[in-house]
């Protein structure tokens, strides 16, 4: 077993510490920021015509490099106007502009190694890519046991549905890993930063936003 060399390259250009071992989570890091209150389906595997097979090589690489398939990683579905609607009115409810926006759901046995990526927004220069966009999870399900997120230093689980989570993941390490007995769901999304949106991924847990279909 090795470490990949994508991920010790991407590791040498992250303006991360690194410091497995701290206790604090720096909220300009990671921060679950709010909840969605509302009702949505649990329709969370999309058609074949939707499914999508991540094309990223730097991520790729880092997965395969000690013999993981890359379809055991998660399951993928574009979120557009032909499908998905009820979960892109969620993320129309943040103050940013998308980009892109999938489910990504993992089923029991999943495992995304630990690795590090960034945007491939062809218009956008390196510079632009790290400073402007920015990437949120909303979970769509509770956490179940055997379920775990990893950023950086920080061990994520016991979410709540409709989590809104922010993380830095142009310079954080992370990983996913489903090792329990139920699908683990998310909305998985890419967008470019407002000064509106700025605040919002800083402020405090619970900051509820209620729908119009809330429960």
């Amino acid at each position: 077993m090795k470490t990949p060399e994508e991920f010790i390259k991407r590791c040498a250009e992250s303006n991360w510490n690194f410091d497995y071992d701290q206790n604090n989570i720096d909220k300009s890091r990671f921060n679950v920021c709010a909840n969605i209150n509302g009702t949505w389906s649990k329709n969370w595997v999309g058609p074949k015509t939707h499914a999508v097979v991540s094309k990223n090589k730097e991520a790729l690489n880092q997965v395969t490099a000690n013999g993981q398939k890359a379809e055991d990683r998660f399951e993928l579905y574009r979120l557009d106007e032909k499908w998905g609607m009820e979960y892109l009115e969620l993320l129309n409810i943040l103050p940013w502009k998308i980009y892109s926006a999938h489910i990504h759901l993992q089923l029991p046995g999943n495992m995304h190694p630990f690795h590090m990526d960034f945007p491939t927004i062809p218009h956008l220069t390196q510079e632009e890519k790290m400073k402007t966009v920015r990437r949120v999870w909303i979970m769509l399900d509770d956490w179940h046991p055997g379920q775990v997120i990893q950023m950086g230093n920080y061990l994520w689980t016991k979410w709540k549905r409709g989590d809104v989570a922010y993380f830095d993941w142009q310079n954080l390490p992370h990983g996913t890993a489903n090792f329990g007995h139920q699908p683990r769901p998310i909305i998985s999304a890419v967008g470019i930063t407002t000064p509106e949106f700025e605040n919002f991924i800083r402020q405090d847990y619970p900051s509820i936003i209620k729908t119009n279909d809330t429960e």
